[in-house]
């Protein structure tokens, strides 16, 4: 297995395991992190998080893993390690205004909360994703989850839809 996709298959890992910390899943899906916290994620220079990255293997150059004295440079923030991902050039690695760009979301529907597969996302700013990852951005009216297990009421909010939420669909 090439370097790239191990480190890319423990990313996910990683990812799966914030999640499942973020959202209240059982014990057994969050023993992968360190209670309480997650690495810090730097992506192409921009500060994101495990639950907020969506990101194709295809489009990672590199990973670089900080923990203990090496992570102690970011500070607090790099108490659970660092991840820096450097991705290819031209993998067209967006932040939350580029996909609202990309997707063409009108300026006056910007403010609405956002969700990603209709699960409310408790930062936006920290999305970071490359086209390949994502099925689409929609504004809609439906109920926006707080967590997978926790309904909110009916809202109009902005859903970015995942692939992998797509191929679930079909």
């Amino acid at each position: 297995m090439k370097p790239i996709i191990a480190a890319f298959l423990c990313l996910q890992l990683l990812t799966l395991s914030a999640t499942a910390q973020e959202t209240g899943a059982p014990a057994a899906m969050r023993r992968v992190l360190p209670p309480g916290g997650q690495p810090l994620v730097i992506v192409d220079s921009v500060v994101s998080d495990l639950s907020h990255f969506f990101v194709s293997a295809t489009n990672i150059a590199s990973i670089d893993i900080l923990k203990d004295a090496d992570a102690a440079a970011y500070g607090a923030k790099g108490k659970y390690g660092v991840i820096i991902i450097h991705t290819k050039q031209n993998a067209g690695v967006l932040d939350m205004t580029g996909l609202l760009d990309a997707y063409r979301v009108p300026q006056h529907q910007r403010a609405l909360r956002v969700c990603v597969d209709n699960v409310l996302v408790s930062d936006p700013a920290r999305i970071i994703a490359d086209k390949e990852s994502i099925a689409g951005v929609e504004v809609i009216t439906d109920i926006c989850w707080a967590t997978p297990a926790s309904p909110g009421p009916e809202e109009t909010y902005i859903n970015i839809i995942t692939q992998r939420s797509a191929r679930l669909l079909q």
